[in-house]
């Protein structure tokens, strides 16, 4: 509830604090557009690009630590992270 992801040119998001204005940190790893973004209850923030990946990144070091890469589709759909992190379901395809 303190901070929110935007997207931000060259196929990067951006993290928010929505109370002071100020960015906190940045997604800067994909190479293509990002299409959904889910924070983690650790403050990590998952997101799916048409670059075929997924990826869990600390925003504030602008470090992936965790990558996966989707075989064969470019098309992510849908994206969510349970309450306790522990389980991340992306929907990729037509």
């Amino acid at each position: 509830g303190r901070v929110i992801a935007v997207g931000e040119g060259r196929d990067r998001i951006g993290v928010w604090d929505v109370k002071n204005g100020h960015r906190v940190g940045r997604v800067l790893s994909h190479i293509d557009t990002v299409t959904h973004a889910a924070f983690m209850p650790d403050h990590s923030l998952v997101t799916i690009s048409r670059d075929g990946t997924l990826r869990i990144t600390n925003p504030i070091t602008c470090k992936t630590t965790r990558r996966l890469e989707i075989d064969g589709s470019t098309n992510p759909r849908a994206l969510a992270v349970s309450p306790d992190g522990r389980r991340i379901v992306s929907v990729w395809g037509t």
